[in-house]
């Protein structure tokens, strides 16, 4: 599981050039209380999940679980 804590980085990054994007990632969005998770299912096909404010934040791979709130809660300016 790898956490990307902007989608510019993924964005630059090419699936070529670094394999980490072959494993399950997450991206925490900054600006937003918005979590993004990505896995390959059974099928071997990329599937998402998105947390917003109020959800429970689920990373299976790692078997952990999270109010979404408290990953935000020391970012500055965000609202929960």
């Amino acid at each position: 599981l790898h956490f990307i804590l902007d989608r510019a980085l993924k964005t630059q990054a090419t699936s070529s050039a670094i394999d980490i994007f072959s494993k399950p990632y997450v991206l925490i969005t900054q600006s937003e209380i918005k979590i993004e998770c990505f896995r390959v299912n059974a099928e071997g096909n990329w599937v998402s999940q998105t947390y917003r404010q109020g959800d429970e934040l689920e990373l299976m791979s790692i078997d952990f679980r999270c109010p979404i709130a408290q990953v935000y809660q020391k970012v500055p300016g965000m609202i929960l």
